[in-house]
């Protein structure tokens, strides 16, 4: 039925499910359609993700802390204006 000695193989021990699952991981072994680079490239997606966010969340802060300042110094210029 298998030419493949290894797909043979997968196919006696697990049977038709374990040999869909070992082509759907590209053959790579394993049999649990994914491997550590799979993983790996999963939290570093989310990691980047995080930075992003946090990046984000820095600049909004940042600006803010800049446009009160600005306000605050506005508020203090109109305070001291002499009045005519």
């Amino acid at each position: 039925m298998l030419s493949d000695s290894e797909k043979r193989n997968i196919y006696d021990r697990y049977g038709e499910e374990g040999l869909k699952q070992h082509m759907a991981s590209g053959g790579r072994g394993g049999g649990g359609g994914m491997n550590f680079q799979d993983i790996f490239s999963q939290y570093v997606l989310l990691f980047s993700y995080a930075i992003s966010a946090c990046s984000f969340l820095l600049q909004c802060l940042f600006l803010s802390s800049i446009q009160i300042r600005k306000s605050m110094k506005l508020m203090h210029f109109v305070q001291l204006k002499p009045t005519q």
